[in-house]
């Protein structure tokens, strides 16, 4: 089969739409400036209208990527990494100063919620899934958009990525002194930093047979996907790039003609790139659109792939705006043209997430790749009260209570490597380690990480010593733990783990969503590991008022089985197929009867099956997966 790019949107500081952005690109100009909510700290893209900007700037360019196609099955992948946290940040400061809050109290920053704004905006049914991987979110949503079309779960996939500037965002980086004062200038060797953007990209893929039929115009193909984690470093990069160049080997190298680098112009990041580039592509032409919109962080991997794209169809090479001599790299000085038969887009991203995407001007066949059944090998769990009796508990919707005890340090992690994981990666790596045991090679199994509110602790502690000592004593821990894929590179870090990291979120369905992903990871691994960790604070507990939220834990490890097939989902698609696990039994409804034992969590349906093991539903939202006796208790 072959996956047809056949539509692309945009909005970035340069303009609105992905063609007069790739113009004002290729003309050189810059969007980046100083003024705006947050003087000198970056760029403000001229955003539309719209409470919940993150969200409003994926709709305008899901719109503009569409085109007149119409939404029925159609799945999207949204890629972000702050949310809609501009409009929670407003009502944090107001709960913490005693002042009223209203709706949108913690849940506007949720990665789910672009996504899940789209979706109902467009009255799509298909199947939709939340990533958030940092700055590499976009390309990561390409990524799964890709599975799902190779699996044959829906004939069209939109996948998007935005990020609107908040102080989260703007005053973390510069804790960690990464922000350029006069502006980035990427693969410039008197680089000084970054400077930020806000933005939204998205594009349309479809399988072959679906663009032919209804006539739509092929702007590329989508020809290779990679992704790989460098188990190094929570904000610097590999120094040889390990993981940035494990993905680009896997998106493949052939018919490149030019590369969209991720050149952020900060020191260490260009100095890795360019070494990876020059040695794995030596010669290929260079361009960072960094230096015209910005970082634009869970937008940038599919904004610079719009790039890409647009690149391949319109025969031109846009350049490295704001760069100097390269740094040994022929980077693109001034927009020529050029019909290349293919390019490549490269990001990287806190905790060592790196991803790869090839496109090309001519077709490449990709095998179908059914999602294979699978079984639960193993699995550890965390739970309030502690596992014994917890069966018990919940049959007599008795409740276990709320927090955890922390755990104490495995054997197997040392003290130096423990003391650098944040409360809730300590559980995940707890859970984690005795399954590695049942794992052949730890450095290349894929992880899942599901998480419904990301690391809520570390965002917290940032934003309340922001408010009470302001910007300029913000924490640079705190920060690079507040996004949300800080578990997944704890655990990464932890363990070496190098393989593919994916951290997913899909509200309180999260725990199925995770391990439906994780079941897709089976067809190129055999072996998936996933983990489902959600923490609980005084946060959390603002935002759910009279529903009791408690903090879990659960990492379970899968492996191929060929025991049952794939089922249709009932009621209303939003998922339209789940894959099956090979179990007897159903999942427990959340909500009833497992919050009056566990609280509200999104894996707590899936404790109470592999708790009590008995039969129950779980069909909420349209998944379905089909479950039995679990094995042992840990």
């Amino acid at each position: 089969m072959r996956i047809a790019i056949t539509g692309v949107g945009a909005w970035t500081s340069l303009a609105p739409g992905a063609t007069a952005t790739f113009g004002a690109w290729c003309a050189g100009r810059t969007g980046i400036v100083g003024e705006g909510p947050f003087p000198g700290r970056g760029p403000v893209a001229a955003i539309p209208e719209g409470p919940h900007l993150s969200s409003t700037l994926a709709l305008v360019a899901v719109r503009e990527a569409l085109g007149g196609l119409g939404t029925t099955g159609l799945g999207i992948v949204g890629g972000t990494t702050s949310g809609d946290m501009v409009r929670g940040e407003e009502e944090y400061r107001a709960w913490r100063a005693g002042e009223p809050t209203g709706d949108d109290f913690l849940w506007a920053q949720l990665a789910d919620r672009p996504a899940q704004r789209v979706a109902a905006a467009l009255g799509c049914t298909g199947p939709r899934l939340s990533v958030s991987t940092a700055c590499s979110s976009g390309a990561v949503a390409v990524g799964i958009a890709m599975d799902w079309l190779r699996e044959g779960r829906v004939p069209a996939v939109v996948a998007f990525g935005t990020d609107a500037l908040c102080r989260m965002t703007v005053h973390g980086f510069g804790s960690l002194g990464a922000i350029s004062p006069t502006g980035a200038r990427p693969f410039a060797s008197d680089r000084d930093g970054l400077s930020l953007g806000e933005a939204a990209g998205a594009l349309l893929l479809e399988r072959e047979d679906h663009a032919r039929a209804r006539g739509a115009r092929v702007l590329a193909w989508l020809a290779g996907y990679g992704e790989a984690s460098d188990a190094h470093h929570m904000t610097a990069p590999h120094p040889e790039g390990r993981g940035a160049r494990a993905a680009i080997l896997a998106a493949g190298t052939a018919d490149v003609g030019w590369i969209c680098a991720h050149g952020t112009a900060t020191p260490l990041n260009d100095a890795m790139e360019a070494g990876v580039l020059a040695d794995v592509l030596p010669g290929v032409p260079v361009s960072s659109m960094k230096g015209a919109v910005g970082h634009t962080l869970g937008a940038a991997g599919a904004v610079e792939l719009v790039g890409a794209v647009l690149a391949v169809a319109d025969a031109r090479l846009p350049p490295n705006t704001g760069g100097g001599d390269g740094l040994g790299l022929p980077v693109v000085a001034a927009t020529r043209e050029a019909g290349i038969d293919g390019a490549l887009s490269v990001s990287f991203a806190f905790g060592g997430h790196n991803a790869a995407v090839r496109v090309t001007r001519t077709g490449v066949d990709l095998p179908a790749v059914p999602v294979p059944t699978g079984r639960v090998r193993a699995f550890r769990a965390f739970v309030p009260g502690g596992w014994d009796g917890l069966a018990d508990a919940l049959r007599a919707g008795r409740p276990v209570g709320l927090e955890l005890h922390d755990p104490p340090r495995p054997e197997g992690i040392p003290f130096a490597r423990w003391r650098r994981l944040s409360r809730l990666s300590r559980f995940a790596a707890s859970a984690v380690l005795p399954l590695l045991e049942e794992v052949g090679d730890p450095r290349s199994v894929p992880l899942v990480l599901g998480s419904a509110m990301g690391e809520v602790v570390p965002s917290s502690a940032f934003l309340d010593r922001l408010f009470a000592e302001g910007p300029e004593n913000a924490s640079p821990l705190a920060f690079q733990g507040s996004v949300y894929n800080a578990t997944a590179a704890g655990l990464s870090l932890a363990f070496d783990l190098r393989g593919p990291s994916q951290t997913v979120s899909a509200g309180m369905m999260t725990g199925l969503a995770a391990l439906r992903r994780g079941l897709s990871l089976l067809a190129s691994h055999g072996q998936a590991l996933v983990v489902l960790a959600d923490d609980r604070n005084p946060t959390t507990s603002q935002a759910y008022g009279e529903r009791p939220y408690a903090e879990a834990v659960v990492a379970l490890l899968l492996e191929r089985g060929d025991e049952i097939a794939v089922l249709d989902g009932p009621g209303v698609p939003v998922w339209g197929r789940a894959a099956a696990l090979p179990y007897e039994g159903r999942f427990t409804a959340v909500g009833r009867p497992v919050e009056a034992t566990l609280g509200l969590h999104p894996a707590g349906g899936l404790l109470a099956w592999l708790a009590t093991g008995e039969p129950a539903a779980e069909h909420d939202d349209g998944v379905c997966l089909r479950v039995s006796r679990p094995r042992p208790a840990p």
